[in-house]
């Protein structure tokens, strides 16, 4: 997530300028570099993560976004989710995206696990709020 500025990076062959407010999520396993010196005073967050499962890149117009929910809470099972985040945008709610990077952030550095934990909670709201707005986005069309 970019706060001041504007970075500019490469991914493969596809090239992405991401401003104040924006973000992009880069893929594993594909090559990503910065292609081209800020001109400006830039300042941005990154949180490398991995996944627990699969993932695939699709299109956008390969996406059922009203379908993310695939299976309903049952006694036994929680509800199980297909997120489809969309890999670059911007952040409709900046201020608590920023809120969230920052608590995140903070917590970087604890080896106390509860904390480590807590930390956890914030990468997943961000998620959520990625989600979210992709969501809102699909209504309003």
């Amino acid at each position: 997530m970019v706060t001041k500025g504007t970075l500019y990076m490469k991914e493969e062959e596809n090239t992405y300028s991401v401003t104040e407010g924006e973000y992009i999520v880069l893929a594993p396993h594909l090559e990503h570099v910065g292609n081209k010196k800020c001109t400006e005073e830039t300042e941005y967050s990154w949180i490398h993560f991995t996944l627990s499962s699969n993932y695939k890149l699709v299109e956008e117009t390969e996406v059922d976004w009203s379908n993310i929910i695939k299976r309903e809470n049952t006694f036994i099972h929680s509800d199980l989710y297909e997120l489809f985040i969309p890999r670059n945008g911007d952040f409709q709610k900046v201020e608590h995206a920023k809120d969230l990077f920052n608590n995140l952030l903070q917590l970087n550095d604890s080896n106390d696990p509860a904390e480590r934990m807590k930390q956890q909670t914030y990468f997943f709201e961000i998620i959520v709020q990625l989600q979210k707005e992709a969501l809102e986005g699909f209504n309003q069309m």
